[in-house]
């Protein structure tokens, strides 16, 4: 460290320097000037009050407006506590026991405690558990693989080494895929294969001991892929496969990779339709083989790269698709192949993202989180089935398969609370969860009230975590994580009211992709509008949970609730 007086030479040189350049091309009084710049502190960010809101607050007093008394039943009031302090809060004016009140807990944690699983949909939790595995360890030697792929590419530059064409397959080939969850190696055969908009096809293959699957089976899957699945999620998101972060270059699949594998597996053992696991992806499938003849992998863990099917590959349950609802004769409209549907688009969804956020990415760059993977995918799963089955809530042909009876969004509502952030399903892991349910519910309140416009920021983008889901957010006006946490739960306070009160639950909304190579004329989505009755929500009145209700017992005039810390309230008038 100088003392005063070598603070006072070094000075003194550092003027003579500026001088003798002419201050970086200003006069005299211009350096002094950008020397008191430099030297002053930087303006602070405005701090946000205590409380923020629809209420004019006056410390830890808030007043409803007067007009509160005249408010049509659906106003919504809220409020929100910026400390990191519990505050109680005194509310008064015209409330009455008749209003609701729901509190929405914020984690303030921006990534979440999960990390990236490579992609499963179910209930499953040991094979959650699996996948999440293999990713940890993926990025715990990111940057050693970083370092194979650098000498992948000096080898391929020395040896001139020609990129492999994409082979041709036909109906009844054979090929070997291996299943990373069940650790085993599966015998298939090619049953049906249809063209992607993008040059390229898509190929379904059947594990050869298991169910067995039809033509007409097969020949539905390929179809509804190449011309709903594939076509939307390009739309929407992006290609599954593009220019990789030159790190990753030379042990990933070639740039111009086309062709995407739908696998049919027996997934549950033993074999159950609806139980289970009923699909998943492992961004891994894309590294090469090559990469595990590296010198280095003595030391280092390369089964990412030996395992590796090389290729772009969902695993889907074979058992879903093929149920028939009266065990005899098989629909597309059916339960089964409705549900397989939802979750090839899904799971298709994890491609783009690992793509996207993984090697799209420095290898070795921050995680990506599991939450955010796997809310992108149980929206663009809904989305893409919206396509086919048209009929919004219900039990018939053409319900949405997400919103049949005990499916998740009814499973939703019997359980609303649910810390996406705290998604994770590593095997002792005490904080661990999964949250489907709630992950749907929230991904179609983003596509009814905001559309689909959401999602390219948000997937395709820098950010990880908080951060990238409120870049999507950003670009259509939807506020911020806490902001959609709150519009959620308020939204289940609302229930019963038809249309859905503006700003809030799941009304019709009519999506409109544009003109692209994709949909040379366009397309567009109906999302019929979602009613929900009152009676089938059940939040609770614990306030341990993520979002709680509170009942209502004005006094005088006024009622004190207690807004925990990094909260929001939410006062609903009934």
């Amino acid at each position: 460290m100088l003392n005063n007086k070598q603070n006072i030479a070094a000075l003194s040189v550092m003027v003579a320097l500026l001088s003798a350049c002419g201050g970086g091309g200003g006069d005299s009084s211009s350096s002094a000037a950008s020397n008191q710049a430099v030297q002053a502190n930087p303006p602070s960010a405005p701090q946000k009050p205590a409380i923020t809101g629809d209420l004019s607050c006056q410390s830890v007093v808030c007043a409803l407006p007067a007009s509160a008394v005249s408010d049509a039943v659906g106003k919504v009031y809220q409020l929100q506590n910026n400390t990191s302090q519990d505050m109680p809060l005194t509310i008064t004016g015209p409330l009455t026991a008749s209003w609701n009140a729901v509190v929405t807990q914020v984690d303030s944690d921006i990534l979440g405690y999960g990390r990236v699983g490579g992609g499963a949909r179910g209930t499953d939790a040991a094979a959650d558990a699996v996948l999440e595995q293999q990713m940890q360890q993926f990025y715990d030697h990111a940057a050693a693989y970083g370092q194979i792929a650098g000498r992948a590419q000096a080898r391929m530059r020395v040896e001139k080494r020609a990129v492999a064409a994409a082979r041709y397959y036909a109906v009844n080939d054979s090929r070997q895929w291996y299943d990373s969850i069940g650790s085993r190696t599966l015998s298939t055969t090619m049953k049906a294969s249809y063209a992607l908009p993008s040059g390229g096809t898509v190929y379904v293959w059947a594990q050869n001991d298991a169910a067995a699957v039809t033509a007409q089976q097969a020949a539905f899957l390929a179809e509804r892929f190449a011309n709903s699945v594939y076509p939307i999620e390009a739309a929407v998101i992006s290609e599954p496969w593009g220019p990789v972060n030159p790190s990753w270059q030379g042990v990933t699949l070639d740039a111009g990779t086309k062709d995407v594998h739908l696998v049919l597996a027996q997934l549950n053992q033993p074999a159950s339709a609806f139980k289970g696991l009923l699909g998943y992806v492992s961004p891994l499938n894309a590294l090469l083989k090559s990469g595990a003849s590296d010198p280095s992998c003595g030391k280092t863990d390369c089964s990412a790269f030996s395992n590796s099917n090389e290729a772009l590959v969902t695993f889907l349950n074979v058992d879903t698709l093929v149920a028939a609802d009266d065990g005899v004769n098989w629909s597309q409209n059916g339960k089964g192949p409705a549900l397989t549907l939802s979750t090839l688009g899904h799971e298709y969804q994890h491609l783009l993202y690992g793509y996207n956020k993984v090697f799209r990415r420095m290898a070795g760059a921050a995680r990506s989180t599991t939450w955010e993977n796997e809310l992108a995918a149980q929206t663009m799963g809904y989305l893409v089935a919206a396509d086919t089955y048209q009929g919004g809530r219900g039990d018939n042909a053409n319900s949405h398969p997400d919103l049949r009876s005990g499916g998740d969004f009814s499973q939703f509502l019997a359980q609303p609370a649910c810390n996406l952030k705290r998604w994770s399903a590593m095997s002792g892991d005490s904080v661990g969860t999964t949250c489907y349910p709630k992950a749907l519910a929230t991904g179609m309140l983003m596509l009814h009230q905001y559309g689909a416009g959401v999602m390219k920021p948000w997937v395709t983008g820098s950010n990880v975590g908080e951060r990238a889901l409120d870049d999507g957010l950003a670009a259509v006006g939807g506020g911020d994580y806490g902001s959609l946490m709150q519009q959620l739960y308020t939204s289940l306070a609302l229930a019963d009211f038809a249309p859905w009160p503006a700003g809030y639950g799941f009304p019709a909304k009519q999506l409109s992709l544009p003109a692209s190579r994709y949909f040379p004329g366009g397309k567009t989505i109906s999302l019929p509008p979602i009613p929900v009755s009152l009676g089938e929500v059940q939040l609770s009145t614990d306030p341990t949970q993520e979002a709680y209700r509170l009942s209502l017992a004005p006094l005088g005039g006024q009622v004190t609730i207690t807004v925990p810390a990094n909260s929001r309230l939410s006062l609903v008038k009934r």
